[in-house]
């Protein structure tokens, strides 16, 4: 694996594989199991892989959470050279943001002010502007992105469509732990007995698929918040949407698709997790 630290690097890799396609897996580092099967979904579907790790600050509206986010390059690297990728991309803040840098403007439809969005002001223009200028840095065929963060998969598929229209995403299903929990760098946070504790998000989450849809959406979102609440979380929200439109229901339509979703916080760390409950 060939580790790229700045665009001049990248740029002489560009020009030698320039024939070939580039799949590009962005990250923000403390890779787990979940990351390393973008990457080996990557492998699947082109020439060569690059993987990005990049802290944005821009995304995290809390600095003690953007302080605290867990940070281990020499492991990441380890990891990534064992599923065979290509190409490590270390940019700075500088690089990605330099002083020349403008913000992109993108209308995201109310998106951004919805659950993830309304607990964390902003986050959703950091990813934007971060996944825009990695886009335009490394130019890749394909960019592959978990739907663990399934909003966040809502916004980049927006900004594909804006500006990067010959650009394919892949969007993987989310990878689980055997106990069901979510894999999630956040994970690494949480003590022994908070890890174990935190099983409870997809039993909450199961709860919900087993009851659909003989109650109505409104009532298994209690039946879930109040299990995490009786479970020790502190809830954010516990929200049920049409999948296609990422609109809240109140009733059921049976020839649509629906997602729970969820964010808590266990031992001062925030963890989100959706499960689909008509497949």
């Amino acid at each position: 694996m060939k580790i790229l630290r700045d665009i001049k690097q990248l740029e002489i890799i560009q020009k030698a594989i320039q024939n070939s396609s580039l799949a590009f897996v962005p990250t923000m580092g403390a890779l787990h199991d979940g990351h390393l099967d973008l990457v080996k979904k990557a492998k699947q579907c082109a020439d060569y892989v690059i993987v990005s790790i990049f802290v944005n600050p821009l995304q995290f509206n809390n600095q003690e959470d953007l302080q605290k986010y867990p940070r281990n390059i020499e492991n990441d690297c380890r990891l990534l050279e064992s599923v065979n990728c290509d190409f490590l991309y270390l940019p700075s803040q500088e690089e990605v943001y330099p002083e020349s840098f403008a913000p992109v403007l993108l209308d995201l439809g109310g998106v951004e002010n919805e659950l993830e969005g309304e607990f964390r002001p902003g986050h959703f223009d950091g990813v934007v502007q971060v996944l825009y200028r990695l886009f335009s840095i490394v130019q890749p065929k394909i960019a592959l992105f978990g739907l663990k963060d399934f909003q966040q998969c809502i916004v980049v598929n927006k900004l594909k469509e804006a500006f990067f229209p010959n650009l394919e995403i892949l969007l993987v299903p989310t990878v689980r732990d055997k106990d069901g929990l979510a894999l999630s760098s956040r994970n690494e946070r949480l003590s022994k007995e908070g890890r174990e504790r935190a099983t409870h998000i997809f039993k909450a989450l199961n709860m919900a698929k087993e009851n659909f849809p003989h109650f109505n959406p409104t009532e298994i979102e209690n039946l879930v918040k109040d299990y995490l609440l009786a479970n020790n979380f502190q809830v954010d929200y516990v929200s049920i949407v049409e999948v296609n439109s990422f609109q809240k229901t109140n009733v059921w339509e049976l020839d649509r698709n629906y997602l729970i979703l969820t964010a808590v916080f266990l031992e001062g760390v925030r963890l989100i997790d959706n499960l689909l409950l008509n497949n």
